[in-house]
Formats: structure tokens, C-alpha cells, sequence
């Protein structure tokens, strides 16, 4: 018997398609993905998508929404188009997954979720990474007491923009608030990890006060050589930059409870950190998760719990610490999607999440102007 396919068409062929989505959706044709479109506005870019299977491309969004038959709009643009683009697809009937942050603004956000809601479609956003399995294994842990009442966390999310890695298509924009269309380019393209991931564990927050600064006026971006010939021509350069680029923010769960949030585009040694990506400490205990020791680290003094007391991993062999089977992925979410609409089913994506962590980013930047902390108003 033939699969049904999800008849997926995306928008945005920059950096994150290029090096992710397109590999995915790619691994998924004939599975669960029939690739019909892709569009950007440049179409070298747009050609590129054929590469990965897609049977037609497009330079303009709109017009492929009115000629395509498809089902699942994936947005990959730029921050300022996610809120109209998705707008535009849910009118037309499309489910979307649309790329962190969900929007630029609490109300675009808002709009968006209203949109699906009214055309009754579904609605995905990124990120994702709450979902990895170390990550619930360790709101399994807090949940059943393993650490006691949770007081306080940490979470960073950082590395180093441009100059950190090569780039397929120019980056420049993330340095333009024109072009941006933010304040603070590092909370809105990477704080959004950490803040989803607190939320995740620790529940919907209530109030945030935060600092954001430019640390780095002046960027080094560099190119990905291989694949020059299929963009638009630049090469290595310097970019003057008016976005800030680092932030640090305090989320307040009422009760006490308080979790800091680092999120920076100033972070050399992202990858080979001495210290955890994530911490949870609790009355009777701590949670590490991203650790050089690995990927979930715990300690408990609750012998009743796990029938063992002290330090564990999450390969300990006990009742209470277990690791996780399965996995999620990276860009795991389009499978997911086409998992729901497939299955009928609603996505573990929350659109209601995606704007808590909206509304936590937008309230920071208003906190770190005006040196109040900021009362928010969503929950998930």
C-alpha cells in the first residue's frame, strides 16, 4: 500500500533551511513528505531546494499559497516575515511550523495563534528542544520530588554569531534592528532555547527583569566556500552592528522560586563549556542537564526516592534515575507535524508556549529600558 504523504511546501531558503530543514524534509520524501514547493525571493536560492527534492520553487510566497496544493506550510524567514507569512498560510488553510522566535511582537504572536485557531489548522513552532528526551526525563525527575522543592535555575544559551561558524547565505541582516526587526538579536534567536526549556521544567513564569547590551559593535562574517557558486555573491566581512548581543535575564515562578537566563552572541566555547547548560537545584538536591560529564546529571539526598543516594547519572541503574529510550532529534519537529496532521492529532508544539517565551523576550527588552521587572500575562 502507498503512504499517504503530507504535501509540505517552505519558505525561507537561508542558513538554517540549507544546513537542516531541507536535509530532513529530504530524508522524509516518500515516507511521510511529498515535497511540491519552495520559495525564497532569490531564486538561485529558491533553485537550491531542488537539490533536496522539491518539484517546484518560487520567488513569490503568495503566489505559491494560491497555485500549489499543499497541506503544511514549513516558515524558515526571517523573524519580521514569521507572523505574515503564517498569518497567510493558516487563511489559506495550511498547517504551519513555523521557525523560533514565533513572532517580533506579543500582538503579531497573539494574531498568529488566532489565525490557526480560526481556520482550524495546526499550528507548530519552534524550538523544539524541550522535547529531547533528557530534557522531559528531567521534568519527570522534578515532578515526582526527586530534588525536592525546585528553588532555582540557570539556563545559557549562547555562542558567536556569525564568526562562529561559516555561513551558506549572508547573515548581515541579524545585525540591522532595520532588518532584524529586534532589539536584542542573541535573546531573540537563542534565548528563546533557554527560556523554553526553564518553562518546560519549572512551569509558566510570572514576572521577568533582564539587562541586554551590545557588546561586539563590530562583526567578522564568513563565508561556507562550497557553496558560493549557488548564492548570491559575498564573501567575508565586516559588519557593523547596531542589534545588542547579550542579555541576562531573571524569571521570577512566584513561590520563591527564581531562574536565571545567559543568552549571548559573545560565548567563544559554546560547545566545550566547563560547566552545565542547565541547572535545577532543589531543597533536597540538583538536576544538571548539558554537562561535560553528560548529558543528565543528578543529585539527590532522597533515599525513599531512588533507593540510592548521592550523584547519578542518567544511565544509574535504579528505580528513580533512568535514561531515556528513543530520542527527539534535531528537527525532529517536521516529522512531527506531518506525524499530526497524518494522525489527526495536536502538535507537542505549542503555540501557547512558543508565545510565553515570545512574551518573556518582549517584556525583558522593556525591563532592561526602563529598570523595572516586568508582570506577564501568558500562560501555557
Amino acid at each position: 500500500m502507498v503512504p499517504r504523504l503530507v504535501k509540505l511546501g517552505l519558505v525561507g531558503i537561508g542558513d538554517i533551511a540549507i544546513k537542516s530543514y531541507l536535509p530532513t524534509i529530504a530524508g522524509l520524501r516518500g515516507s511521510k513528505i511529498d515535497f511540491v514547493a519552495a520559495c525564497d525571493v532569490v531564486e538561485e536560492r529558491a533553485k537550491k531546494a531542488k537539490e533536496f527534492g522539491a518539484r517546484k520553487c518560487y520567488t513569490d510566497y503568495y503566489e505559491m499559497l494560491k497555485k500549489e496544493d499543499i497541506e503544511l506550510i514549513v516558515n524558515t524567514t526571517p523573524f519580521k516575515l514569521h507572523a505574515p507569512f503564517t498569518i497567510a498560510a493558516a487563511k489559506a488553510g495550511k498547517h504551519v511550523l513555523v521557525q523560533k522566535p514565533l513572532a517580533t511582537t506579543l500582538e503579531d504572536g497573539k494574531a498568529m495563534i488566532e489565525a490557526a485557531r480560526k481556520a482550524r489548522v495546526k499550528l507548530g513552532a519552534e524550538p523544539s528542544n524541550h522535547l529531547d528526551p533528557w530534557c522531559q526525563e528531567a521534568k519527570r525527575l522534578i515532578a515526582e520530588g526527586a530534588i525536592g522543592k525546585a528553588c532555582f535555575a540557570r539556563c545559557r544559551s549562547a555562542h558567536f554569531g556569525s564568526e562562529s561558524r561559516p555561513t551558506y547565505v549572508s547573515r548581515e541582516w541579524k545585525y540591522r534592528r532595520d532588518l532584524a526587526g529586534v532589539v536584542n538579536i542573541a535573546l531573540f534567536d537563542l534565548g528563546g532555547y533557554a527560556i523554553n526549556q526553564l518553562t518546560e521544567l519549572l512551569g509558566h513564569a510570572k514576572r521577568v527583569a533582564a539587562f541586554s547590551g551590545l557588546a561586539l559593535p563590530e562583526r567578522f562574517i564568513r563565508k561556507e566556500q562550497a557553496e558560493l557558486e549557488y548564492m548570491e555573491p559575498y564573501g567575508p566581512m565586516r559588519a557593523k552592528s547596531d542589534v545588542d548581543d547579550n542579555a541576562m535575564l531573571i524569571l521570577d515562578f512566584g513561590e520563591g522560586v527564581l531562574a536565571g537566563v545567559e543568552t549571548n552572541y559573545c560565548f567563544r566555547t559554546c560547545v566545550h563549556s566547563l560547566t552545565p547548560g542547565l541547572e535545577v537545584h532543589g531543597t533536597e538536591g540538583s538536576i544538571y542537564l548539558e554537562t561535560p560529564q553528560g548529558p543528565l546529571v543528578v543529585y539527590s539526598d532522597r533515599e525513599e526516592y531512588a533507593g540510592l543516594k548521592g550523584w547519578f547519572t542518567g544511565g544509574a541503574p535504579s528505580k528513580g534515575f533512568s535514561p531515556p529510550q528513543g530520542g527527539w532529534g534535531e528537527y525532529k519537529s517536521v516529522e512531527h507535524m506531518a506525524d499530526c496532521i497524518l494522525e489527526d492529532k495536536e502538535p507537542l508544539l505549542r503555540g501557547e508556549h512558543a508565545l510565553h517565551v515570545l512574551e518573556i523576550m518582549v517584556k525583558a527588552i522593556e525591563s532592561a529600558e526602563t529598570g523595572r521587572a516586568m508582570n506577564l500575562s501568558t500562560a501555557f
